[in-house]
């Protein structure tokens, strides 16, 4: 099976909400995670906190996310902007007044958030474990 690469664009929390540095068409310049090439991610983030310890992942695995399509996201894993800060949360409620997002086992209190000021970037569609075969390709300008 082939691979193909998925940009590690930063660290990423479900405590609080944390920056990007840069989400543009320049992803060339992060790291690359090797994934199959079969995998639907467009981006990845290194887990930083607890927030997902009951779903058995942890600080340094690699969260996969996909893009947002039209099917419901509800206790899915979900990418969240709100301006131009992100977090990571589980979609307990969504709807066209408000967003309550948590954490599984609810490690972190839930949030509720307008749903107005939010927008859903990404799904998670899967996980690498740093000893999973892991490949990490160094970013850079070519």
């Amino acid at each position: 099976m082939g691979k193909r690469e998925v940009a590690i664009v930063g660290k990423g929390f479900t405590k609080d909400f944390f920056d990007v540095d840069a989400f543009d068409c320049d992803l060339h310049k992060y790291p690359m995670l090797c994934v199959d090439k079969s995998h639907s991610a467009i981006i990845a983030f290194e887990l930083a906190d607890m927030g997902l310890s009951q779903m058995g992942l942890k600080p340094g695995d690699y969260l996969l996310f996909s893009d947002f399509c039209t099917d419901s996201v509800h206790n899915k894993i979900i990418l969240v902007r709100m301006e131009d800060r992100y977090i990571i949360r589980l979609a307990k409620a969504i709807s066209p007044d408000t967003s309550i997002v948590g954490t599984p086992g609810d490690i972190y209190p839930s949030m509720v958030l307008p749903s107005e000021n939010i927008r859903i970037i990404g799904v998670m569609s899967g996980f690498i474990k740093p000893h999973d075969n892991l490949e990490i390709l160094p970013g850079g300008d070519l």
